[in-house]
């Protein structure tokens, strides 16, 4: 038996040896939510297939949060999923595993990643991480950091937001004035017709409080 840290640095009593004879995909999301989603439905469904537990560092990504504090997954008899970067610390440190790629663990947590239109690779050293997941790998952690674009829809299903979220939520929508008419526009990396969209309902618009 030895202490695994959770993610408020309460100390919980467990068997971190069980965690010695699994498999595990690091899982390093990045780009928006859709984006990081996407990754994480594409690391589930490998993990599924390959009998592996997912492990999810979103500390690398533009958010630069752990996970844990705002996302809980259902875990399912399919994929085990662990978002709290202390537990993942903890596990990996703890025992001598095989990486793929090939890297020092110690440079996990500290290590910087940069993109490419091949994919995303450590800093300095040049490492590539956005390994091919059509492949089968027999290292015991495998490292997969990338950008997705993907449909996440089926990855809503086992997620429960945490009450940071919830009340956040809840305390923005009591500020908006209702009835209200919510209009999205991307007009940024993607374009769109604004204008178009603007004129078509322009009577609408105009006779409605809009939250954009």
């Amino acid at each position: 038996m030895k202490l695994l840290l959770n993610h408020n640095g309460i100390s919980i009593l467990t068997n971190i040896d069980k965690f010695k004879k699994k498999k595990y995909l690091l899982c390093l999301p990045q780009g928006g939510l859709n984006d990081q989603l996407s990754i994480i439905k594409k690391c589930y469904i490998y993990c599924r297939l390959h009998n592996r537990i997912l492990l999810i560092d979103t500390t690398k990504s533009c958010y630069g949060v752990n996970l844990i504090d705002y996302i809980n997954f259902i875990n399912t008899n399919n994929v085990e999923i662990i978002c709290d970067l202390n537990i993942i610390k903890n596990i990996i440190n703890s025992h001598n595993f095989t990486i793929y790629p090939n890297i020092d663990k110690n440079i996990l947590w500290t290590m910087n990643i940069y993109w490419t239109k091949k994919g995303y690779y450590i800093k300095n050293i040049d490492i590539y991480l956005s390994s091919d997941l059509n492949t089968i790998y027999k290292e015991d952690i495998l490292i997969y950091c990338n950008c997705g674009s993907d449909n996440p829809c089926s990855i809503l299903k086992i997620i429960q937001f945490t009450d940071i979220v919830k009340n956040e939520y809840i305390n923005r929508l009591n500020k908006i004035p209702k009835p209200y008419l919510a209009i999205h526009i991307r007009n940024t990396d993607y374009k769109c017709d604004y204008k178009k969209l603007y004129y078509d309902n322009e009577k609408k618009i105009l006779n409605e409080k809009i939250y954009m």
